[in-house]
């Protein structure tokens, strides 16, 4: 009975866990960032940009400065020869912040399973359907600062009052239950 528990190819909570925590391991959850320094040229469409920059500045994230360069286009004349501009640069903060995935604020860890169907045959394959609560571990400061939160909205559910769920679907596979494709 004792070996049923430790059976990794068991459908219970316990491998199930350990299923979606092992996916998620090596997958933080980012933010998109693109090449610094960026500029965007104030009032050509770029105010929600400029928000979202601001609050990364905020955060200790970027620098900040204005800037003012000839018009480079017909576009940008209209407003006179000269076009303002706010150039953003990585702060010290940011640098270290910063990976090649963009601004990471966690990994995905199983706070409890809701439920799960039972296993069953599937394209060849032995599939359970989980419905899991998560949270995040690993938040960084900034991703709590409530500038950042308002300008990136998906940042919401780091510090949500529930944990919000997702459905995931597991394959039976030699070595347990893994998250499908």
């Amino acid at each position: 009975m004792l070996s049923a528990c430790s059976d990794q190819k068991s459908a219970n909570e316990n491998n199930f866990v350990a299923a979606i925590n092992a996916y998620f391991a090596d997958k933080p959850v980012c933010l998109p960032a693109v090449q610094y320094p960026a500029e965007i040229v104030v009032g050509a469409f770029g105010e929600g940009r400029l928000r979202a920059f601001d609050a990364l500045v905020g955060a200790g994230l970027l620098n900040r400065e204005e800037l003012r360069r000839p018009a480079a286009n017909l576009g940008e004349q209209r407003d006179g020869p000269e076009v303002r501009t706010i150039r953003y640069m990585l702060a010290d903060k940011g640098r270290k912040s910063l990976s090649d995935r963009g601004w990471c604020y966690g990994v995905r860890k199983v706070v409890k399973i809701v439920r799960f169907t039972e296993p069953t045959d599937a394209f060849g394959a032995r599939v359970s359907e989980v419905l899991y609560a998560y949270s995040y571990a690993g938040v960084p400061d900034w991703a709590k600062n409530n500038a950042v939160i308002a300008a990136f909205p998906q940042l919401q559910e780091v510090s949500a009052a529930e944990p919000p769920q997702e459905r995931v679907v597991l394959v039976l596979t030699n070595q347990g239950w893994q998250v499908g494709p």
